[in-house]
């Protein structure tokens, strides 16, 4: 960056550089006028032995008052012809020398004049071109100023763009994730995640229609309106179907994973299946509405295809497992949740249902085993709880499964069958009294299990025997039977 104080310096530099060409000038003329002056006029004195010769010479040599050319010579020929004397001689040199000194004194005078004004005229030329340096370097300086203005203006302007760019780099990354990861299933799985990509969504001018109702469906969803979030979502279709196939199979997978009924839920993963044939977790989610309906052979099938396009699908093996259990298949069914676990050891579902297999071929403590890891890695799981009750209640051990019923029903109030199978540890530990009031809180939660109410009278029966007698006993959903 050039310093004002360099430019104030070179301005002074240019001014002083003007005067001494002129100073220089004037020296180079004086000293050319006198080496000329010299070398045209010439005095000599010549002599012989005969004779002397005294000649005065001078290109256009003027007399003071005739202004006539003049030669004088004195010569004398001979021995024998008149002489001058010293005297004379000298008075006419001093006569010569004077009429040369006055015309070189006007000589001069005329050749000072004229050096004294080309002298001025090249002083006045160096001050010209200092001032013109000083005016240009002014110039020269605006415009510098100019040129930088615009330099950081541009600078300002390409600053701008590039952060233009990056916004829209970002909220174009920001819609392509809510298009392309964004389902009913992950705003379940992670809805923190989800409501924040949906609010980056709505807050993006620029984002899309399809964009913008699938935030919609996501605030929707996250706020319990499930009717509203499937109208979003079927709107979603509505855009994209064929023009954007994938984005149409993701919106018709999240209707169905938004309906309630199974039946709805598979035609809705048919629909996006349809349109993207690879989309594995359609597959799953289809066998898993398969399930609920007890068509669990279809559902094995669905599973198939999933793990056959994702060999490593976790989830998949899983529920695969859990079909085969439901067709009493308990030894494929754990080879399905082994792989689970070796593809993710940390698989908490996993091992409860291996338990649940374990336990169904009469092998109670393995299935402990696999509830105590299950519990593990996922402590606030009532069902592992209650299942591991009812494996130790199979081995007697009814103190151990009264805990691990009090603790399912801590993390689950309104668990009815672990009220019911606390009753029956109870009872078994004679504890009837007990035994009959979780007998009553399972009944209150689900007055039509028939189960519970039997159990419940053969308590009463008990304490009839013990001379305590209740009408309870007799009666079924509240009325004789």
């Amino acid at each position: 960056m050039n310093n004002p104080r360099d430019g104030k310096k070179g301005i002074s530099q240019l001014l002083i550089t003007g005067v001494r060409v002129g100073l220089i000038a004037t020296i180079m003329v004086e000293t050319l006028s006198v080496i000329t002056f010299a070398q045209t006029t010439k005095p000599t004195i010549e002599s012989t032995p005969t004779a002397t010769k005294v000649v005065v010479t001078s290109d256009s040599l003027k007399h003071d008052k005739k202004s006539t050319e003049r030669d004088t010579s004195i010569q004398t020929d001979s021995p024998a012809g008149p002489t001058i004397s010293a005297a004379v001689k000298v008075e006419i040199q001093r006569h010569v020398n004077n009429l040369r000194r006055e015309q070189l004194d006007d000589r001069a005078s005329y050749i000072d004049y004229w050096l004294a004004a080309v002298a001025i005229v090249l002083t006045f030329f160096g001050i010209v071109i200092a001032l013109a340096g000083y005016i240009g370097f002014g110039r020269f300086r605006e415009i510098e100023a100019e040129g930088k203005k615009n330099v950081t203006a541009t600078a300002g302007h390409v600053e701008d763009a590039e952060r233009l760019v990056e916004q829209i780099k970002k909220d174009r990354d920001e819609t392509n994730k809510i298009r392309q990861e964004m389902t009913a299933e992950t705003v379940a799985d992670d809805p923190e995640e989800a409501k924040q990509a949906a609010t980056n969504v709505a807050e993006t001018p620029t984002a899309s229609l399809i964009d913008k109702a699938i935030a919609q469906a996501v605030f929707f969803q996250q706020q319990g309106k499930r009717d509203e979030a499937i109208e979003k979502w079927r709107a979603v279709v509505h855009i994209a179907e064929e023009i954007d196939n994938d984005q149409a199979a993701r919106a018709w997978f999240s209707v169905g994973y938004l309906l309630e009924n199974p039946e709805e839920s598979i035609s809705a993963y048919d629909r996006a299946i349809s349109l993207k044939s690879d989309f594995v977790e359609a597959h799953n989610n289809q066998g898993n509405a398969k399930v609920k309906q007890g068509r669990y052979e279809e559902a094995i099938v669905d599973f198939d295809e999933a793990v056959r396009l994702k060999s490593d699908f976790v989830e998949a093996y899983n529920n695969r497992g859990i079909a085969k259990g439901r067709l009493g298949q308990y030894e494929d069914a754990i080879a399905d949740f082994d792989e689970a676990i070796r593809l993710k050891s940390d698989f908490a579902d996993a091992y409860y249902n291996r338990g649940i297999a374990k336990g169904k071929l009469g092998h109670p403590e393995d299935a402990i085993t696999d509830y105590d890891e299950s519990i593990q890695l996922k402590p606030d799981s009532a069902e592992a709880y209650y299942s591991r009750g009812s494996a130790k209640d199979s081995l007697s051990h009814y103190e151990d499964a009264i805990a691990d019923y009090d603790e399912a029903i801590r993390l689950k109030p309104d668990y009815t069958d672990a009220y019911h199978n606390r009753g029956i540890a109870k009872s078994r530990l004679d504890h009837h009294e007990d035994a009959i009031a979780d007998y009553d809180e399972a009944i209150r939660l689900k007055p039509d299990s028939a189960d519970t109410y039997y159990n419940r009278g053969s308590q009463k029966r008990r304490l009839v025997l013990f001379g305590r007698s209740n009408t309870s006993f007799y009666t079924f959903k509240g009325r004789p039977v």
